[in-house]
């Protein structure tokens, strides 16, 4: 069972984006389904949960609600098949939350995914995956109207398992 732990935007940013993978998937385009829209902090394959979410619980406590602007559309097709993604600007106050994250929890750090470590990772928000080239060609057409920038402040913040994806906890920040 693999574990992650998400940050939450407000409610008028979640429904527009789930608008635009509303759209994606009317399209028959492969989206982040079963799962809020998101920032994923880390990723494992394992973990201690009961204890770790007793932990999380005074973690959540520290961290503040905080704004993130989505400034372009951006993908990984470097794996196949592709993803495309809201990409957030880096602010320093998201890899303020990040790095303090991976701080607070680094006893786990051996068992986070290498992409969402500090130093490497890349924040991004999942509109569809799995494209193959005929997905993918639909979905940048498709992705053309999306409105930018996208002004969003980030809320919440959970921890998922998967798969399939199911919400075990989650806090509002502050």
């Amino acid at each position: 069972m693999g574990y992650a732990v998400l940050l939450y935007f407000d409610d008028e940013v979640s429904a527009k984006i789930g608008e635009i993978r509303f759209e994606l998937k009317r399209n028959e385009i492969n989206i982040d389904e079963g799962i809020k829209p998101h920032l994923t902090l880390s990723v494992y394959d394992n973990l201690p949960i009961l204890d770790f979410e007793k932990e999380f619980g005074l973690y959540v406590k520290e961290v503040k609600p905080f704004e993130v602007i989505f400034y372009r559309i951006g993908e990984f097709k470097r794996d196949k098949p592709a993803v495309i993604f809201l990409e957030p600007e880096m602010t320093p106050e998201l890899l303020e939350v990040h790095n303090d994250y991976h701080n607070y929890f680094s006893k786990y750090n051996q068992l986070a995914w290498e992409y969402y470590k500090p130093g490497i990772w890349y924040p991004h928000c999942t509109l569809c995956l799995n494209l193959s080239e005929e997905m993918y060609k639909k979905a940048k057409e498709l992705l053309n109207d999306v409105e930018l920038p996208l002004k969003a402040r980030v809320e919440k913040i959970g921890i998922i398992e998967f798969p399939p994806h199911r919400e075990l906890i989650n806090f509002n920040l502050g």
